[in-house]
């Protein structure tokens, strides 16, 4: 503590783990003098290190000889309680219904209903269990306007993460509809985070609406492909980047949802509402990997190939010269070198091409000329044009 201090840096305790304060390097000259940019890690002998996000600054300090540092305990999951496990009435199941989802799923997923405080008094919500090794962890609620809650102090894991343990391929869609829509698609490895999508990308490994990810790592180990069908809205795709970062581009696939004239559909439930079933299923089976800079398939050339088969590309025009246009016309957009033996003619084929560009095509130069005088350079030009010599004699 005292160390950490004769830096500057202030804890609210002083515990062995990861701390979040400001930065007496940077924070007194930010606008938000308050902001927490500065992440200190007490480590397992006592020593520290620090990182701030803003200014870059960072360094540590050394353990005193025989102190070990308290580790910060980390509250036990509470026991989600049976009792709250009441079974759904017909419309519990038609609200289902009306969002494709039958009842065969519904009873799948063990869907509860109940009463819970959301503020005020308690009011009936739809209870979404949420299981680790067969046993419910959590349970995450939902009213009928949207309004969300979780079992105070309850595991993070992910949604349907029974279901991927033996599947080389995992699905990652933004809520547990969008994951009881793909299992009633037939994609029962369908998964999704408790706390929904970040607002923007953070990239912070402590991130705390990730630790599902890491209380289920055993799970998501060694998975061949990652099919990522998030919403498709700026936080979906905050949580598509951060999903990538975490588990590389290299096995990661993007779904893209249809687009109709009245707008993007949002995520999964809303494609199987709108278009169907099939159409979902399409979407998911056309997956593209994610783009890696540099590395392209066949495909990102589809439209250009397509264009030159059907002529819809530039073409080069004639230079009025009928026995030179069989072996050379002039391409639009490219660069020509001339070049030769001195006074054998090369300045007044250009000059002679550049008339009949001109004529037949409407081109226009700029020319830069050091070897005549911009008069002598006009009456070369004027020669051309009429089709007499400038000079007396033969005409």
């Amino acid at each position: 503590m005292e160390k950490l201090q004769e830096n500057g840096i202030r804890l609210r305790h002083y515990g062995m783990g990861d701390h979040k304060t400001t930065c007496p390097e940077c924070s007194h000259t930010r606008r938000n003098k308050t902001e927490p940019c500065l992440s200190v890690t007490i480590e397992g002998d006592g020593g520290a290190v620090w990182f701030c996000h803003h200014c870059n600054w960072t360094g540590g300090v050394k353990a005193e000889s025989g102190y070990l540092p308290k580790p910060i305990p980390k509250p036990t999951p509470k026991p989600v309680s049976m009792s709250i496990l009441n079974k759904l009435s017909d419309r519990h199941y038609g609200w289902f219904k009306d969002r494709g989802i039958g009842k065969d799923t519904v009873d799948a997923f063990g869907i509860i209903c109940t009463k819970e405080s959301f503020g005020g008094e308690k009011e009936g919500c739809i209870g979404f269990p949420y299981y680790d090794s067969g046993e419910i962890v959590n349970v995450k609620y939902r009213t009928h306007d949207k309004r969300f809650k979780q079992t105070k102090g309850a595991k993070k894991t992910l949604f349907n993460i029974d279901r991927i343990k033996d599947s080389k391929t995992v699905i990652f869609v933004e809520g547990e509809m969008d994951v009881m829509a793909c299992y009633e698609a037939g994609f029962f490895n369908a998964i999704s985070l408790p706390d929904g999508a970040p607002s923007k990308p953070k990239f912070q490994e402590g991130d705390k609406r990730f630790e599902p990810l890491t209380n289920c790592a055993d799970a998501l180990e060694g998975k061949d492909q990652i099919i990522i069908a998030v919403d498709n809205d700026e936080a979906g795709h905050a949580l598509q980047l951060e999903l990538v970062h975490r588990f590389g581009k290299d096995i990661c696939s993007i779904v893209t949802w249809p687009v109709s004239q009245s707008g993007p559909s949002k995520d999964a439930n809303d494609v199987m509402r709108t278009y169907g079933i099939d159409i979902m299923i399409d979407c998911i089976n056309d997956a593209v990997p994610f783009p890696v800079d540099g590395v392209h398939t066949v495909k990102d050339y589809k439209a250009e190939v397509l264009d030159i088969y059907d002529g819809r590309i530039q073409r080069p025009v004639d230079t009025g010269f009928d026995n030179l246009d069989e072996i050379y016309q002039v391409m639009p957009s490219t660069f020509a070198l001339v070049t030769g033996i001195p006074n054998h003619g090369k300045s007044n084929f250009i000059d002679h091409l550049a008339v009949n560009l001109m004529r037949r095509h409407n081109w226009k130069f700029a020319v830069f000329s050091p070897e005549h005088s911009t008069a002598n350079h006009i009456r070369r030009l004027a020669e051309k044009m009429v089709e007499l010599p400038f000079d007396v004699g033969p005409n």
